[in-house]
């Protein structure tokens, strides 16, 4: 199965946004908007990944699994980019494919819960959220930690597409998010929040440190691509110019 660490959806994802950056002053607010989120939607599809609610707000965007809802930042859509430098857009452009990634992180430890590839925690840990004692259910108890039921469903109907080389790394997002490093996670987190200017302990996070790298080879390849068209507009009035 294609993930979003993977060239395809991200070529995807990546033609939108150069596409949104080219039409950026004739799009308005709300088709800049709708680019956006098909831009989310086809990332999704592409990876087979059940695809999120999405919604609009001005905290930096979030993807939040216990009622699968991503939300994006209207910096994205609202930002002058004609005098904006290029990585402030970028960074707001591709976020949502950085948080589309979370989504599928917990999508993907969901199957391997599922399949036994990853243990269930059962004890207690920072947000004494999990459920304790024998796991008698696998289902009902990826449920009690806050999974919709319809994605349990999902990921149960298509957990056999787990590939054996993913499970070390789904396993540490399971130990990280849930597990024994659940609490040191949410430390990192409440330190964040309250204005700590220390990010490595963030970005060294398993699932963050893989959304990052997701996220920068998108942000590179829409560069590149903003880059070559620059160039060729730029040729082309010169061709025009010289009546070449």
């Amino acid at each position: 199965m294609p993930r979003l660490s993977d060239s395809g959806p991200q070529q995807i994802y990546v033609n939108y946004l150069v596409d949104i950056h080219k039409h950026y002053d004739k799009f308005g607010q709300g088709q800049r908007r709708m680019q956006f989120e098909g831009s989310v939607r086809a990332a999704a599809q592409a990876a087979r990944l059940f695809p999120p609610r999405i919604g609009w707000g001005d905290g930096g965007g979030f993807f939040r699994y216990t009622d699968w809802y991503l939300e994006l930042d209207n910096s994205a859509v609202t930002m002058d980019i004609r005098n904006a430098p290029i990585r402030s857009w970028l960074y707001y452009s591709t976020m949502p494919f950085h948080e589309l990634r979370h989504c599928e992180q917990f999508f993907m430890m969901a199957q391997a819960m599922l399949t036994g590839g990853a243990a269930i925690p059962t004890g207690p840990r920072g947000r004494g959220v999990m459920p304790f004692g024998t796991i008698k259910n696998r289902g009902d108890a990826i449920t009690k930690m806050g999974y919709p039921m319809h994605i349990v469903v999902r990921a149960d109907q298509t957990k056999a597409s787990l590939r054996q080389d993913e499970l070390t790394q789904v396993r540490a997002w399971v130990d990280s998010v849930f597990g024994r490093g659940g609490r040191a996670r949410g430390q990192t987190l409440t330190h964040l929040s309250k204005g700590g200017k220390h990010m490595n302990p963030y970005i060294n996070l398993p699932e963050e440190a893989d959304a990052w790298a997701v996220e920068r080879a998108v942000s590179r390849a829409v560069r590149g691509r903003i880059s070559e068209l620059a160039t060729d507009d730029a040729m082309l009035g010169l061709r025009s110019l010289f009546g070449d």
